[in-house]
């Protein structure tokens, strides 16, 4: 019997070197991913951590310093100084928004939670350095207003854009609850689609070209009497719209109709208490300012030359 043929060749040394390569390639792969898993079998990693602990003594701890808010459409009306030069600003987009401060830190609030509240938003202080905001309301087409006592904030709409066949919001009542779709298919909604909260991406704002309603562009001054005055666009039928209050009451005059007028608008008070304002005329591409004497509203081009904004 010939046993030479059942001995089989001597392996090739490179076979064995591959096998042993192979082998502990495994084995280093299962210690790396036994540490991963349970750290606790890493007495490199522990001990690292225990002298960490020991050296430094303290232990990490995380807050929200700010959360993320929609703001857009700010002017330059929206910040003001009150008696000890402290900053105070109003600002909105998705809500209206006031931070202010006091000396030795920053005190954020917000004023209006509706949905769709703030563009546009002018600051006024009064001789008690109280804030007075005027803002768009853009799921209602609506001018708002918001002032603070010296304890709570007090909000109404002053001005609003009505359909035909529905009710005119009143002053002082708040809009109905968006939810029931109310305004679902206006075209003043700043929202790209849908309603707020609904299934969108809150930062789509239209343009401003497609805000209708009335509130645009508005601006806030407070004169000494204690009387408040609004200048703002109608951007529906492309009026300049003034609304102030006498004996606490609001009175709305449209100042200008002349074209389409009145973006841009900016309102000072003289020392009379009467109302200046400066505004954009779209039709002719001009500066446009006017003024009340106390009786009646008189207005005048002042620069020419076809200017475009958008």
């Amino acid at each position: 019997m010939d046993l030479s043929s059942n001995i089989h060749p001597p392996l090739p040394i490179n076979f064995h070197l591959s096998n042993h390569l192979k082998f502990r390639t495994i084995l280093f792969s299962l210690i790396i991913l036994v540490c991963l898993i349970m750290p606790e079998f890493n007495p490199v990693a522990a001990i690292s951590a225990n002298q960490q602990s020991e050296i430094t003594n303290f232990s990490w701890a995380s807050q929200a310093i700010d959360s993320p808010r929609l703001f857009n459409y700010m002017s330059d009306r929206c910040l003001r100084l009150d008696s000890n030069n402290n900053p105070h600003i109003a600002f909105g987009g998705d809500h209206l928004y006031y931070v202010y401060y006091d000396g030795s830190s920053w005190n954020f609030e917000t004023v209006d939670p509706a949905d769709g509240v703030g563009l546009y938003a002018s600051l006024a202080l009064d001789n008690l350095d109280q804030p007075h905001i005027s803002y768009y309301d853009s799921i209602h087409g609506a001018l708002k207003y918001a002032s603070y006592d010296g304890a709570n904030w007090n909000i109404i709409t002053i001005d609003h854009y009505t359909l035909v066949g529905e009710e005119t919001l009143n002053e002082g009542v708040d809009a109905p609850d968006i939810s029931n779709r109310y305004v679902a298919d206006r075209q003043w909604r700043s929202l790209a689609i849908g309603l707020p909260g609904e299934d969108q991406d809150l930062t789509e704002i239209q343009s401003i070209s497609d805000l209708t309603g009335y509130g645009l562009y508005s601006s806030i001054a407070v004169d000494a009497a204690g009387n408040v005055h609004i200048s703002y666009y109608d951007s529906a039928n492309g009026n300049l719209k003034y609304a102030h209050t006498v004996l606490s009451n609001w009175v709305i005059q449209t100042v200008d109709y002349n074209g389409d007028v009145g973006a841009y608008s900016s309102l000072v008070v003289n020392s009379s208490g009467y109302a200046q304002i400066s505004y954009y005329d779209k039709t002719n591409g001009n500066l446009k300012f006017a003024s009340y004497n106390g009786t009646n509203w008189t207005s005048e081009g002042i620069v020419g030359g076809g200017f475009e904004f958008e």
